[in-house]
């Protein structure tokens, strides 16, 4: 499960790292953005998987746990930002805001 995590951090970061430089003033750049910004969100939905597998195999009866939910809900929230930018980038997004729900 660490090696599987390490390596989707690893990936993320190196699209990350990959993305600079892309952008330019002639336009071309807001296709580049959004083709990486959609391969983001389907890291994301990756690193969603891999916290459902981590929270099955975790050790209940450790003293400190990891607060899976809390992760999973700032990873959604995350994904909510991004699609709601590449859907609407001029509707402010608070209408989006994510609660306390229980599902995450």
């Amino acid at each position: 499960m660490k090696k599987k995590l390490a390596a989707l951090t690893l990936l993320l970061l190196s699209t990350a790292a990959h993305s600079e430089g892309f952008g330019d003033s002639s336009g071309g750049g807001v296709w580049v953005e959004r083709e990486i910004l959609e391969r983001y969100l389907a890291q994301l939905n990756s690193l969603n998987q891999l916290l459902d597998e981590g929270q099955l195999m975790a050790d209940k009866n450790r003293r400190v746990n990891l607060e899976y939910s809390q992760i999973k809900r700032d990873v959604h929230e995350i994904t909510l930002k991004v699609q709601h930018y590449l859907d609407a980038p001029s509707v402010p997004f608070e209408q989006y805001r994510v609660t306390n729900d229980a599902r995450y």
